[in-house]
């Protein structure tokens, strides 16, 4: 196979899976992703994993319309209503998952730099499949508009916590070795900071563009896909969040110039959901079933442990603030899946203990085999969850665009 035919397999995959899992009431995105673990396992015997790599940029794409879309879903209205209660359950749903996931991984292994790398990466939530079931079912309301905040800023919060516990195991491993506090806290803060302030800047040159003339159906959909890989491609060059700056720019554009973002968003929408296949699918092919066994105890504690933290943080962080009702009882269901950044730190993981020599890679092993095996589960229950709390909400079918 060459990467033409393995686009269009994946495309076709991803219709046929949807299609099915519609019809068992599951959303569109569970059906890409158990496509993409079938059509990897097929792929497998036809192809080699370059082909899979040479993709990679619809993936990088693809994170960055979602990222865009949930900020462009933050509007300041209802943020000002929600505001504290997203403070909470950021802070909370978090340091909860790391707290819980880094205390069971010690009492499981006594081993302190593998627990606090598993707990510092627990923390991470994947945007993508809980954007793509706000998207399909139309929702609207207090649930999905927390749930966008969350899932968008729970990545930089992830983001700081892995970068102390990384300069940690460091000096866990190399008993001589110091913690760079420089690095430790100055680093993360430039990253995020870094991101915003892209996203912020061409956010306010975007908005400025479109309010000062009618765009047409043709600049609604090039000038945003212009704008979203120049952020995602400058991101790179400067290792800030691709992720974060897209955000900052949605939010930017669409609160700067409300009524004429919304013909660019609806646009996205348009031209968007066969790229969003694409990266569902190739998600799904990247997840081997045969880890499945070696998930064993240590596994499957991270993926219940990580998951209670998650929900109870979150419901807690709701109730203190006093959210919602609806936000109290459902936010944390939609706080399951993970991918993305937390399989990108555990790369960064595996280039970071290679110089441990054969003990780092032994846990850089654990952790890459963990995260892969639990992905598989929570990428397919995910969603679900995230459908069940929106459906039980009341907020389902209630956006007017």
């Amino acid at each position: 196979m060459n990467s033409y035919i393995v686009i269009s397999i994946a495309i076709l995959t991803g219709i046929i899976f949807a299609i099915l899992s519609e019809k068992c009431r599951a959303p569109s995105v569970a059906g890409y992703i158990i496509g993409g673990i079938i059509f990897g396992q097929i792929l497998t015997y036809f192809t080699n994993v370059n082909i899979i790599n040479e993709l990679n940029i619809f993936s990088t794409i693809a994170l960055s319309f979602i990222a865009f879309t949930v900020g462009g879903e933050l509007k300041l209205k209802d943020l000002k209503y929600l505001g504290r209660s997203i403070f909470y359950i950021v802070i909370l749903e978090t340091t909860f998952a790391c707290i819980l996931v880094t205390v069971v991984t010690y009492l499981i292994t006594r081993n302190l730099a593998l627990s606090l790398i598993l707990g510092s990466i627990s923390a991470a939530t994947a945007p993508a499949a809980t954007v793509m079931v706000i998207e399909q079912y139309n929702t609207a309301g207090p649930l999905t508009t927390t749930l966008l905040a969350v899932v968008g800023l729970d990545d930089a919060a992830a983001l700081i916590i892995y970068s102390f516990a990384i300069s940690f195991a460091r000096v866990l491993l190399l008993p001589n070795a110091h913690p760079d506090i420089s690095i430790t806290v100055f680093h993360p803060i430039l990253e995020i900071g870094g991101s915003f302030i892209l996203g912020t800047i061409l956010g306010m040159i975007a908005g400025i563009y479109i309010r000062k003339r009618n765009t047409t159906k043709i600049e609604n959909l090039s000038a945003p896909l212009g704008f979203i890989l120049l952020i995602t491609g400058i991101a790179r060059i400067f290792h800030f969040s691709g992720i974060l700056a897209n955000m900052a720019f949605g939010f930017v554009l669409t609160n700067y110039a409300p009524h004429n973002s919304r013909r660019i968003f609806r646009s996205l929408r348009e031209f968007a959901p066969p790229i969003y296949i694409i990266f569902f699918v190739l998600a799904g092919t990247r997840l081997d079933l045969r880890l499945l066994p070696s998930l064993g105890i240590l596994g499957f504690a991270y993926l219940l442990f990580r998951m209670a933290g998650k929900i109870f943080g979150a419901s807690l962080g709701a109730i203190l603030s006093k959210a919602p009702k609806t936000v109290k009882k459902y936010i944390g269901l939609g706080l399951v899946s993970q991918v993305g950044i937390a399989i990108g730190l555990a790369v960064i993981i595996y280039n970071e203990m290679i110089a441990f020599k054969e003990y780092g890679i032994k846990l850089a092993n654990i952790i890459i085999n963990i995260l892969l095996a639990t992905t598989i589960i929570t990428e397919i229950i995910g969603p679900i969850m995230v459908k069940f709390a929106l459906t039980k909400a009341n907020e389902i079918g209630k956006r007017n665009y």
